[in-house]
């Protein structure tokens, strides 16, 4: 019994060589006397040639925290380290000696990131009920800072440098927190109204897209300043369901109007027909639901 397939992959470079690398977590049978377990398998292909390079197996402990059974997830890169998840555990492999180097203690939630050189994710308390921000150094695991200012529920890449945590933030209620992922400092608090109280999307550029209900707003990534909000006030202009977030672009579609693209950094419409409302793009091939009846369908792209 594997992972969640669909999530997706981490394509680096080492060694000369394009690798994607993706995990899953799996049951080990055990034999005799010897009881069987679960297992996270960090799998690396060869980009180039379309083969498996190598595998990494980490044994996984009984009774730890998850989400849904058989979570996994390649979390991100620092350096020569690759941080995984599975089960709620946190762990870094070395892609020179292709072994685990180190192990977080805790359960964590799923949406560990990597920003700013650190691994930031959400820690549960020992009653499995509050969720705190921590910062981990990649190369050892070691804590680098913990966030006790809010009791989050998600936590989301804002940039190369930030996070956004959003849950219950003390002294506030419900909200956000925009944090330097490097030293876990506030740079910004969000009030509770605040479409960070969804899900975010870096873009790729300068801008931290974020929805939440029917609302989608987009923010400076470094400063956590609001560039534009939909809908907006004079309520002439309605928010798309966001589908993919890339490259200073904003891919969605509205119930009365279709797909659209959206500048990510001023917030105007940049295609009003694109015809398709892609959930992933390399910026060649989109891939996304045809209207007919809902098969996931790749087309071709305009950017």
């Amino acid at each position: 019994m594997g992972g969640n397939t669909a999530r997706r992959p981490l394509v680096t470079e080492h060694g000369g060589k394009t690798l994607v690398l993706a995990a899953l977590v799996g049951r080990v049978p055990g034999a005799g006397t010897t009881k069987g377990h679960d297992a996270l398998e960090l799998m690396a292909a060869d980009a180039a040639q379309g083969t498996k390079a190598w595998s990494v197996e980490i044994p996984l402990a009984e009774g730890h925290y998850s989400v849904e059974e058989g979570q996994s997830e390649v979390v991100g890169r620092s350096g020569r380290v690759v941080v995984v998840m599975g089960h709620g555990q946190l762990f870094g492999v070395d892609l020179d000696s292709r072994r685990k180097v180190w192990s977080a203690p805790g359960d964590f939630q799923e949406g560990a990131v990597v920003a700013g050189g650190t691994v930031v994710g959400l820690r549960l308390d020992e009653d499995g009920t509050d969720r705190r921000v921590v910062g981990l150094d990649p190369a050892t695991g070691e804590e680098r800072w913990s966030e006790s200012g809010v009791a989050a529920e998600r936590l989301s890449a804002a940039g190369p440098k930030t996070v956004v945590a959003s849950g219950y933030v003390v002294d506030e209620g419900d909200g956000a927190l925009l944090l330097d992922a490097a030293s876990g400092k506030e740079v910004r608090r969000f009030p509770g109204d605040s479409a960070t109280g969804g899900t975010c999307r870096y873009d790729g550029v300068s801008t931290t897209v974020c929805t939440h209900a029917d609302q989608v707003a987009a923010f400076d990534a470094a400063t956590g300043r609001e560039r534009w909000a939909l809908p907006d006030e004079a309520g002439t202009r309605t928010a798309p369901e966001v589908t993919l977030v890339r490259e200073g672009l904003v891919y969605g579609t509205t119930a009365e109007n279709g797909p659209v693209v959206v500048d990510a950094a001023t917030g105007e419409d940049v295609e009003t027909r694109p015809g398709i409302a892609p959930y992933v793009s390399d910026g060649y091939v989109g891939i996304a639901l045809a209207e007919e009846d809902n098969a996931v369908t790749a087309y071709r792209t305009a950017g």
